[in-house]
């Protein structure tokens, strides 16, 4: 509880001003310790408050304050798109769609009356992390992640 005192002025305006106090100094939050979750935060991500908190012998409170408040990192999740194609993936999708073009400014619209469309599923053998399991810490100058999305199996 931080201890105040109000001061009234002549004219009627008020001052609240804090009354200094004598106490442990603040060690948690110096520059060295700082440098160190900036350090942790950067070799991995992922890393939780806890951790950090844990690793430097600080509190919980002190270790989330240096990492939001003194760093401005934000724990973000990746924005799922859809799934990642390979340079070969690309290539046979261009081909196919030059084709089509080919065709359509032969036959005009009776080509497409020949089209079947269909959707192409792929088996993956692991489980895919969830949303929050891939949260990482993220500096507000740092771009945005994306991760692509994925199906459990039935393995």
């Amino acid at each position: 509880m931080v201890r105040r005192w109000c001061r009234t002025f002549s004219d009627g305006r008020q001052q609240v001003e804090d009354i200094p106090r004598a106490g442990r100094t603040r060690t948690a939050t110096t520059d060295a310790n700082v440098g160190k979750v900036d350090g942790m935060i950067r070799a991995n991500r992922r890393i939780t408050i806890d951790e950090v908190a844990e690793e430097l012998g600080i509190s919980h409170e002190r270790a989330q304050n240096t990492i939001h408040y003194i760093l401005r990192y934000r724990k973000v999740s990746a924005r799922w798109v859809p799934r990642q194609l390979t340079s070969t993936h690309q290539e046979q999708r261009m081909a196919v769609s030059l084709e089509h073009l080919v065709h359509y400014h032969e036959d005009g619209n009776d080509f497409l009356f020949w089209i079947v469309t269909g959707d192409e599923t792929w088996v993956h053998h692991f489980t895919p992390e969830s949303k929050a399991a891939s949260m990482e810490w993220k500096h507000p100058s740092s771009p945005v992640r994306k991760k692509f999305k994925t199906t459990p199996s039935a393995g």
